[in-house]
Order: structure tokens, then C-alpha cells, then sequence
């Protein structure tokens, strides 16, 4: 059975999302949304090192490059996992991470727009559509 590597990492993404909404879920009542956010981020700070070569040099690039876009993006992701976590308190699961994976729409529309990525334009749009429908089964 042939997959794409993208719709391979595609599904290995919904799946870790899937698990890591539940746990965040199951721990919501437990600590606050600033608690769970830094403790999601932990793993990734303390493991990422050991799991990618020229760990420093990449940062450090990543980083030089365009530090108000990376600080910025920083901010609103930041922003985005204190909603979320939010709305897992207080909603299902299954909408709420509806609602949450429909924001992608959000992402193609405006590198369309503002980024000039016309490539493929045609199936960014359809994809969002498909998203956009399947997020509004999940909601209703």
C-alpha cells in the first residue's frame, strides 16, 4: 500500500494531535492553561537538541533570519494554544479540535494572499473547502 510521504506525515500529525488533545483534555482540570502550555513545550526544548544535527547553528540561523517574523509567530502561537487549551475546558473534544484544525484555513488564505504562494492555488482552495466541511460535521 503506497502513500505519499505527505499524506504519510499528514496522518502521523492527526494522530499525535489526536492523542495530545485527549491528554490535554484529561489534564485540564488539573492545572491551568499556562501550566499545560509550558509543560507541552518541555519535552521539545530538553529532547529536540539530542535529535538534530548542527542543533545550534540551525537555531541560531532560524533565529538571525527575520527575528520580529519568528517572535511574531512565537506570540500567536502562544495565543493560539492558551485558546485551545481554554476551549478543551470548557467544550468536546471533538469540536473544539474541529474548530482548531479549521484555523488552517485561515494560514492558506493569507499565503495566498500576502505571501504570493499561487502555486496550486486550486487544491489549497479545495483542501480548505474539504476542511472547512468536514469541520462543520464534527461542530454540528
Amino acid at each position: 500500500f503506497f502513500l505519499d510521504k505527505g499524506i504519510k506525515l499528514a496522518l502521523l500529525c492527526s494522530v499525535i494531535t489526536a492523542l495530545l488533545s485527549t491528554v490535554i483534555k484529561l489534564i485540564t482540570p488539573l492545572a491551568s492553561a499556562s501550566v499545560i502550555s509550558i509543560a507541552m513545550g518541555l519535552p521539545t526544548i530538553l529532547i529536540f537538541p539530542f535529535l538534530v544535527k548542527s542543533w545550534g547553528s540551525r537555531v541560531k540561523s532560524f533565529y538571525t533570519k527575520d527575528i520580529k517574523g519568528v517572535s511574531l509567530a512565537i506570540f500567536f502561537n502562544s495565543i493560539s494554544m492558551y485558546l485551545q487549551i481554554g476551549a478543551l475546558k470548557m467544550g468536546p473534544v471533538g469540536k473544539v479540535m474541529a474548530i482548531f484544525q479549521a484555523m488552517s484555513i485561515i494560514s492558506v488564505l493569507l499565503g495566498i494572499f500576502f505571501l504570493n504562494e499561487k502555486k496550486d492555488v486550486g487544491k489549497k482552495i479545495l483542501g480548505s473547502l474539504i476542511v472547512l466541511f468536514g469541520a462543520l460535521i464534527l461542530i454540528q
